[in-house]
């Protein structure tokens, strides 16, 4: 893994002053305008937003999105492409002016209110072809002639509006921020007083929120927000701040909705249909339309069977689209929802990114290998290479959408099959809606089968694939030292278990399973490539490839008889989520971003961590690689170099991702998995000191990367005081300022410093 060096830089900041000077090289942009879903090389140079940029990472230059160069994702895309400098175009040309009319700054709107954007843009030496408007830094549309607006709904909450004019030489200029706030309706006797994250709150203030009221004990916690977030899952937290007063009564509560849509869709060829997805209930009303907003202006969703809104939607370019919608009741209840939706070409590898050639390299002596002669007997031959290309197949029409309740592990789940576009959900875990549950939001994450091996560019493809067998060939070694070809060359050599092939023998049943109780006489012992085991692993899978958890249950058997359905069951394994661990496939192709708390227990993207997500419980976080965990590698480093791809996602080749021994494996729930965009907090160090003082108190915090950040001084009993930063832009750096309290009484004070959406509280004592 490549080591950054971080250079720190101090600047003193005062409370009511800021001053930075930014300088950059400046060159004539001859490269390629960055496209969106491309596949790059390390070493390419494009330019985009007016810089040129030099690619350092290929597995991540191609992955766009955050990663696409100078975007607002200021923690991933540095990591993929180094700046180079800005563009002087080679030429005369002026950028164009850009600035929005509509709204204006500290406007406010209610839940479901169309927001109407209208913009200016001019060029004194040209003319602008497009306006792209963006909401916290997230394009959510585009208008290519005046006058320059969009119409959408945007989420409750406190958002960032900004437009990006282009003109027709490519040049571009961003506009001021324009902030915004959107608060729910009021009305009923609960719904009188919504709680708002980022008001400021006085002792004896009520709120209500997640159906319950409440009442604020000490003004400045219940203004900090984040975790004294009334009934928020932070249940250390807001107890401290706010007095739950029980359950709204003759309020209304609004629609819940989940986004179903796939965020990720791979085509060759443009435009490509895709449906807007949602599923909308209603506790104590009736939906009415579902509504969504695209730049021609708005349209409903179908109503389908199991409280699912769809309509399909055609897109002509490879990009990220952000589009926003609501759900409305018959008594003014309003849900806002987004939309985000990326359109990524698919790169070709040819039939198969795994030549039938380099399958059999891979696996000479695999499952009806003659130990006398050491030749595979064609008739024996149960792992074969159009077994796992069927396998493959044979997935990519199915596609899951996982909801799950925040801070549990209880799900609801659909299948959908991609081939008859028909979707039913498959199941609904016992407490999913149980009352206590309901106040929980739920996470959705749609997972497309057809995306295992083909995703991202040929080089992510064939190491994906290369993690993949290495892994289930180790779960089927038959191989020695000195065996024939070396230890590595012997993977998928077993069928089932050692112990029961060929036997009658009966055992891994859990008979108090209510979800998926064993039959009568059946064994689920391993079988297959992943060695599945127990009655409810061959339930689950069951379930995500036919539909139905009991045909394999009763028939656990079939894994072995059908070689591409033996192949399916790893390829289910692989691929699907089981929170807090992401899918090894998510790891290996980029999908997955570690968080603090994975960060600080050494979990980072490589072989290590699909170690560690398949067997890490018995295999990582000794201090010392397992041997088993040392034959991984090998079948990986082997199979890589079949393939001719480097080993570690970073591009270097010297393994340094492949371990795991100083992982903390995966033992039970963990805290809820935070965006990186919402991580900065916990990344950054803070300090303030003397605590307790006397007459002045410093605070001092370090930036790892760009971010709007807000601060200010709160009395015990709430009230703000005359000093704050609301909302300034600050680069990557060291902040220190003082607070000079000699005009203030000793006491309590609340010191808060917001970035992003989260928000941190520390206690400050004045003697």
């Amino acid at each position: 893994m490549k080591k950054h060096t971080f250079i720190r830089l101090m600047f003193l900041v005062v409370l009511c002053f800021f001053s930075f000077q930014i300088q950059a090289q400046t060159g004539s942009c001859v490269s390629p305008q960055y496209q969106d879903g491309t596949a790059y090389q390390t070493g390419d140079e494009v330019q985009n937003f007016g810089k040129q940029y030099r690619c350092k990472v290929g597995g991540w230059c191609s992955l766009g999105g955050p990663y696409a160069p100078g975007g607002t994702a200021e923690w991933a895309w540095p990591s993929a492409w180094e700046v180079l400098g800005t563009c002087d175009g080679g030429n005369s040309n002026q950028s164009p002016m850009v600035k929005i009319n509509s709204p204006v700054s500290e406007d406010q709107f209610q839940s479901g209110e169309v927001v109407i954007i209208e913009a200016e843009a001019t060029d004194q030496d040209g003319n602008v072809i497009s306006v792209t408007f963006f909401m916290n830094g997230v394009e959510i549309g585009v208008d290519t002639s005046a006058p320059f607006e969009f119409r959408f709904s945007p989420m409750d909450g406190n958002h960032i509006i900004t437009a990006v004019a282009k003109d027709n030489l490519g040049a571009t200029t961003q506009s001021k921020e324009v902030d915004i706030k959107v608060t729910p309706p009021s009305g009923g006797d609960c719904s009188s007083s919504p709680y708002v994250n980022g008001t400021s709150y006085v002792t004896g203030d009520e709120v209500q929120n997640f159906g319950k009221r409440y009442r604020c004990k000490v003004g400045g916690w219940c203004s900090a927000g984040g975790a004294y977030t009334p009934g928020g899952s932070a249940e250390w937290a807001w107890p401290l701040a706010w007095e739950e007063l029980g359950p709204c009564t003759g309020g209304n509560t609004p629609p819940e909705v989940t986004v179903l849509t796939p965020s990720i869709v791979y085509t060759g060829a443009l435009p490509v249909t895709v449906p807007f997805r949602v599923r909308a209930i209603d506790a104590d009303g009736i939906e009415l339309p579902v509504i969504v907003n695209v730049p021609e202006g708005s349209f409903p969703l179908d109503p389908k069977d199991d409280d699912i809104y769809e309509r399909d939607w055609s897109f002509s370019d490879y990009k990220t689209y952000t589009f926003t919608g609501y759900a409305r009741d018959n008594r003014e209840g309003v849900t806002n929802f987004s939309i985000e939706i990326t359109i990524k070409e698919h790169i070709s590898g040819g039939d198969a990114i795994l030549s039938e050639a380099q399958y059999n390299e891979f696996f000479p002596y695999r499952f009806g290998t003659d130990l006398d002669t050491f030749e595979l007997d064609p008739a024996k031959d149960f792992y074969t290479y159009q077994a796992f290309i069927d396998a493959i197949a044979r997935m990519s029409n199915i596609e899951i959408t996982f909801e799950r309740r925040k801070g549990t592990n209880l799900y609801r789940l659909t299948r959908k099959d991609k081939q008859t576009n028909q979707s039913s959900v498959i199941r609904i875990d016992q407490d999913f809606n149980a009352d206590w549950n309901q106040s929980k939001p739920i996470i959705t994450q749609v997972v497309d089968y057809g995306t295992f091996a083909n995703e991202g560019n040929e080089t992510i493809r064939k190491r994906e694939l290369a993690a993949f067998l290495a892994n289930i060939a180790q779960e089927t070694t038959g191989g020695w030292d000195t065996a024939p070809g070396g230890r590595y060359s012997w993977g998928l050599y077993f069928r089932e278990e050692q112990g029961y092939e060929g036997t009658d023998r009966i055992g891994y049943r859990d008979e108090n399973n209510i979800n998926y109780p064993p039959a009568p006489g059946k064994s689920y012992h391993g079988r297959g490539p992943i060695q599945l085991s127990y009655n409810y692993n061959y339930g689950q899978v069951s379930e995500f490839l036919f539909g139905d958890k009991n045909i394999l249950i009763n028939n656990p058997e079939q894994v072995v008889q059908d070689g591409a359905l033996a192949f399916q069951t790893a390829i289910w394994f692989w691929m699907t989520p089981q929170y807090p661990k992401p899918s090894a496939h998510d790891v290996m192709v980029g999908n997955w971003t570690p968080t603090v708390y994975d960060q600080e227990r050494n979990r980072k993207p490589g072989l290590g961590m699909t170690i560690n997500i398949i067997n890490g419980g018995i295999e990582c976080g000794s201090g010392t690689e397992f041997i088993k965990v040392t034959h991984r590698i090998g079948h990986y480093n082997r199979f890589t170099g079949i393939v001719g791809v480097n080993n570690d996602l970073d591009t270097t080749n010297d393994c340094s991702e492949c371990g795991c021994a100083q992982m903390t494996p995966y033992t039970t729930l963990e805290p809820e998995s935070r965006t990186a965009t919402t991580q900065t907090l916990a990344l950054t160090k803070m300090n303030i000191y003397p605590n307790p003082f006397l007459d002045t108190v410093s605070f001092s915090f370090e930036l790892y990367q760009r971010q709007n950040v807000s601060i200010h001084v709160s009395s015990l009993n709430g009230k703000r005081l005359d000093k704050e930063i609301k909302n300034k832009p600050l680069q990557k750096g060291t902040y220190t300022f003082s607070w000079d309290t000699s005009n203030y009484a000793k006491g309590i004070y609340f010191y808060s410093v917001t970035m992003g959406k989260d928000t941190k509280v520390f206690k400050m004592i004045k003697f």
